[in-house]
């Protein structure tokens, strides 16, 4: 059984020793037959992907340019016909506020308040120590918008009243200094007021209108005998 054992390996051996390198042989020309991704191809593939995306921003920034034109046409539009309709002169409607004698709503809607606040940016490589930068570090005071309450705003014959849940603002329609309309609010800069306001409505052309024709007193209103 030995002799016959020692036989058998002397007959494998030999074949194990032919298969080895045969085998490294073909998966060497596996490896070899495998494409490679040069790098100009990579470059290739990420400036396409890049320039794809490129195309769809664009695109996107398109579509929504024009889709904010139409809309703004549109409401200027609604305002020319609103208009149009209040130079025959302005019928009051009912609110709940209390007016004064002699003066009526014309306007009212649910909006928003905003005004400025300052805000601090700091730079440089100071090292804040307590909420103060000290060494090297500089700081910059900036304005933006923040939200400050939600309700109602009423435009009457003679003032401007925003009646929110904690926040109240009432402008005198005499002292309005100018009106800019956004694209879904109302800009009022006023003489006491060194900052402006900004009032969210839905059409901000209507209003401007509106505010600066009764400020200047280009609109005439017509009472109904239920109204007081």
């Amino acid at each position: 059984m030995i002799r016959l054992a020692r036989r058998g390996l002397l007959v494998v051996a030999p074949l194990l020793l032919v298969s080895v390198p045969v085998t490294m042989a073909a998966t060497e020309r596996k490896v070899s037959q495998t494409p490679t991704v040069s790098p100009e191809m990579m470059i290739g593939a990420v400036a396409g992907l890049l320039f794809v995306i490129i195309c769809v921003v664009a695109l996107v920034r398109r579509h929504r340019a024009a889709a904010r034109r139409e809309h703004l046409l549109e409401l200027s539009e609604e305002a020319d016909a609103f208009i149009a309709e209040a130079r025959r002169g302005l019928e009051p409607i009912r609110t709940h506020l209390i007016l004064k004698d002699g003066e009526h709503a014309v306007l009212e809607e649910a909006s928003a308040l905003m005004e400025t606040r300052a805000y601090r940016v700091y730079g440089g490589g100071g090292t804040r120590i307590g909420g103060v930068y000290v060494g090297g570090g500089v700081s910059e005071s900036r304005q933006r918008f923040k939200l400050i309450d939600e309700g109602t705003l009423t435009l009457t014959t003679k003032r401007l009243i925003f009646d929110g849940t904690q926040e109240n603002r009432t402008v005198q329609l005499s002292q309005v200094v100018s009106v800019n309309p956004w694209a879904d609010a109302i800009e009022v800069s006023t003489e006491r007021r060194m900052k402006s306001q900004v009032y969210r409505v839905e059409n901000p052309f209507i209003w401007q209108a509106f505010v600066e024709a009764l400020a200047a007193g280009k609109f005439l209103t017509r009472v109904k005998n239920d109204q007081t």
